[in-house]
């Protein structure tokens, strides 16, 4: 008996040796970790692409989930990610009037293992030992960018300079079509949000260089000898400024669109933006929509536009606010705040699903429904909006990192069982034209589920059938 206590006692004393052990391993790795975080964050470094060597910044090298990735809003990383995404390995590029073969090549894994292994790198190769190869490719392709405010036209000659042949495919070098499109002041400039001064900020949009890279690569490998490119836009994060005592980073960013809305509307949206433009939320700090944002009413500074009733579209001052609440709620899941009180439209409308889908629009209405979350972190968290271009963007700025958020669409059922048309009019007037009064919105249930960090939570939608009304009459 004495002999089975005893070998208990060691086995317990065995499992707290491993345990503490296994903890000091853990935060020495972890002390370690920040220590290294720190140093490199104040450091650059030096990339050389076929013998041109440019600088970059460790600060624009992230950590997370003990791995690194880039992650920055700059124009210049997004094309050093888009560049070591590619295998190179056997490429062949064009370089004073000679084609040569990349027989090594970094990747994007290669290169982020040597920056997390390597405690002061100063400078890596991304390609080594080329070497010359007798044939000569042939290149005869035009292309024509056409962006806001000016066409480029890139010649033979130019795209040669700028491409290698992989598999007998061509890719543009995005790191080296980046100084092309920047040699002829194609802006790419990230505006700076100034926390000091944030009611005079305005956001612009910039070229979106990752299709535009798409765009290229499909162009090249197309059998026509001339291609026009209409360049898209993309509204981008902006570069944090400020002298307060804490430094906060942006941790998320989510948009809305309310593309087509009317004069009155937009007007509203806008006019909402403005009275909530920063929250700041202490710790355990409650928001409501309603209070923050206080009266809608003309008096307040609002127009009539529809708003959802019970029966059907109604115009009211104010309509179009809850663009401006879905928002703030969209933001306030991403941020993983709990969610007091919130309430979907009881109709499903398209400007709601433009970002994500049906089933995250968050409905107020004065002295009924709210839109409520609270701040569980130990630390202050703002939410900052703007409008721009017809998008409502808000950032999720903290001093420290937030919780994980994965937010996934489980079920949507569409219900067209209900399927009406109602005519009014129709045999008191002979008018050829019936104008809609209300198109035909199908039956919607959605369940989403959000998860914060290891904590799961539902979000149930259901959006009422509406049938198509049609009026007949001259009025």
């Amino acid at each position: 008996m004495n002999l089975i206590k005893k070998t208990k006692f060691k086995i317990l004393y065995f499992s707290i040796f491993i345990l503490m052990f296994a903890s000091l391993n853990y935060l020495q790795a972890d002390i370690y970790y920040k220590i290294f975080k720190d140093k490199i964050s104040k450091a650059n470094f030096e990339l050389c692409l076929l013998n041109e060597c440019e600088t970059y910044e460790y600060s624009n090298f992230l950590f997370k989930n003990n791995s690194t990735q880039i992650s920055t809003p700059q124009v210049k990383y997004l094309a050093l990610d888009s560049y070591l995404s590619v295998d190179l390995n056997k490429a062949k590029y064009f370089q004073d009037g000679q084609w040569l073969e990349i027989q090594q090549n970094y990747n994007k894994q290669d290169l982020l293992f040597l920056l997390h292994k390597s405690r002061y790198p100063k400078k890596y190769n991304l390609n080594f030992d080329s070497v010359l190869i007798g044939q000569d490719v042939e290149l005869l392709k035009e292309i024509s960018l056409r962006f806001d405010n000016k066409t480029l036209n890139l010649s033979p000659a130019e795209i040669k300079k700028m491409v290698f042949l992989k598999d007998f495919e061509f890719i543009i070098n995005p790191l080296s079509f980046l100084n092309y499109l920047q040699s002829h002041e194609i802006d790419f400039s990230v505006p700076v949000l100034d926390l000091n001064n944030y009611e005079n900020f305005k956001n612009k949009k910039i070229p979106n260089f990752p299709k535009l890279i798409d765009s290229i690569n499909q162009s090249l490998n197309k059998n026509i000898k001339e291609s026009q490119i209409r360049v898209e836009y993309t509204l981008p994060v902006p570069a944090l400024s400020s002298n307060l005592k804490t430094d906060y980073f942006i941790q998320r960013s989510v948009y809305t669109s309310f593309y087509g809305s009317n004069f009155n509307r937009d007007f509203n949206i806008q006019n909402a933006i403005k009275k909530l433009q920063l929250i700041k939320l202490e710790p355990n700090q409650e928001f409501s929509f309603l209070e923050s944002i206080g009266e809608i009413s003309k008096e307040t500074g609002y127009k009539d536009s529809l708003v959802i009733t019970k029966e059907g579209f109604v115009s009211q001052a104010g309509g179009g606010v809850c663009q401006v609440s879905s928002t703030v709620y969209y933001a306030a899941l991403n941020a993983g705040f709990p969610i007091l009180e919130r309430y979907n439209h009881s109709k499903a409308i398209s400007y709601y699903a433009q970002a994500f889908d049906y089933g995250l629009d968050a409905t107020i209405y004065p002295g009924q429904k709210d839109l409520r979350f609270k701040n569980h972190y130990p630390f202050e968290v703002m939410l900052f909006s703007y409008y721009f271009d017809s998008t409502m963007q808000t950032l999720i700025l903290a001093p420290k990192e937030i919780a994980d958020v994965q937010i996934d669409l489980i079920l949507k059922e569409v219900d067209h069982s209900q399927n009406s048309l109602v005519e009014i009019n129709k045999e008191e007037s002979q008018s050829l034209e019936p104008k809609v009064i209300q198109n035909y919105i199908p039956k919607i249930t959605t369940l989403w589920e959000r998860k914060v960090d290891s904590q799961i939570d539902q979000i149930h939608s259901h959006y009422r059938s509406q049938p198509k009304i049609i009026d007949y009459s001259n009025n």
